[in-house]
């Protein structure tokens, strides 16, 4: 579910071409986050702690807020909170295909939904997963058909 702490994954990342100019693009036109992004209005409810940096030969900044009002701040917010959902989902889908095979059903559900909805991206990210998924005939067939389906969307 969107707002709980995600667990710390180290893995190394390789997010879509789309994905990956969309997220540098924004990052320039913010000056590469030399900025104050955090938003000025009064008596907004503490959204947690984020930072945004930038770090490359062209330049580097930093900026730290609890809540944007700035539209590229706040996308590029969302799309950080996105791919992290999904590799959240990715190792919950790891563990329940090794200990609860009948819960995985319920969480490609949710997986599915979220993708539709915007709420989950880069499934690329998880794509060990998903094959492991839908090569294991052990697991029911429509988990291996979302499966299958969210690799095709990943490509």
């Amino acid at each position: 579910m969107r707002g709980e702490a995600a667990q710390h994954i180290d893995r190394t990342l390789v997010l879509s071409a789309a994905t990956t100019a969309k997220i540098f693009k924004a990052a320039h036109e913010l000056n590469d986050f030399n900025m104050d992004c955090t938003s000025k209005a009064k008596n907004v409810a503490d959204m947690g702690k984020k930072t945004l940096s930038y770090t490359g030969a062209d330049g580097h900044g930093s900026c730290v807020y609890h809540y944007s009002e700035n539209k590229s701040v706040a996308m590029l917010t969302d799309t950080f909170l996105a791919i992290a959902f999904t590799m959240d989902e990715g190792r919950k889908l790891e563990f329940l295909h090794r200990y609860d095979r009948l819960g995985l059903d319920e969480e490609m559900i949710t997986l599915s939904q979220q993708v539709e909805d915007g709420r989950a991206l880069e499934l690329g990210t998880i794509s060990q997963t998903l094959t492991a998924l839908a090569d294991d005939m052990a697991v029911l067939q429509r988990v291996r058909t979302r499966a299958k389906k969210m690799l095709d969307q990943s490509k």
